[in-house]
């Protein structure tokens, strides 16, 4: 009965304070794409975020788990980088974000939440790498730099030093 109870109470919440995805602000891509993953009303957390970091501004947001916090910042996240690629497209030579979360294990929730948006998005274009997978650190070192680069500080530093150690990289003049 707890759990009906926070359920409810969480749904009438979300319905009595949170604006829409529309109302946000967000670009139609990721409109249409948080429709197709079935998301209707933002949480709490993701009212209060979303619009903030599209201002540019520093967010610290702290919520249960399940409460939508991954949504939250990939989202805007993913808008920066669409408006960049709009505004410049082609290869570049750096990621245009980088997420750094604490284990591996979130590398992969954040990685599918971004590919999942980008896909229904229909930005099949942009790609995310997991530096966790050797396939991706390998596409970096031969120049093929992501949209957006997911991974632990452990994993980039190993990264970074491999890179300085002659692994190559597609930086340059």
């Amino acid at each position: 009965a707890t759990t009906t109870t926070r359920s409810t109470a969480r749904a009438l919440r979300m319905a009595q304070g949170c604006p829409s995805f529309k109302e946000l602000g967000l670009d139609l891509r990721l409109l249409k794409a948080v429709q197709k993953l079935g998301l209707e009303t933002p949480t709490p957390v993701q009212a209060r975020c979303i619009p903030l970091a599209l201002a540019g501004k520093d967010v610290l947001a702290k919520a249960p788990t399940g409460s939508g916090k991954t949504y939250a910042y990939v989202v805007p996240m993913l808008q920066k980088v669409l408006t960049r690629q709009d505004a410049a497209p082609g290869p570049t030579l750096s990621p245009g974000a980088l997420v750094l979360v604490p284990t591996r294990e979130l590398c992969q929730q954040v990685y599918g939440v971004a590919r999942g948006l980008l896909g229904a998005a229909g930005a099949g274009s942009m790609r995310v790498s997991l530096l966790a997978a050797a396939a991706d650190g390998a596409a970096m070192r031969a120049g093929r730099q992501p949209d957006v680069l997911v991974a632990t500080p452990a994993q980039l530093l190993a990264h970074l030093a491999a890179e300085g150690a002659g692994g190559g990289g597609g930086g340059g003049d």
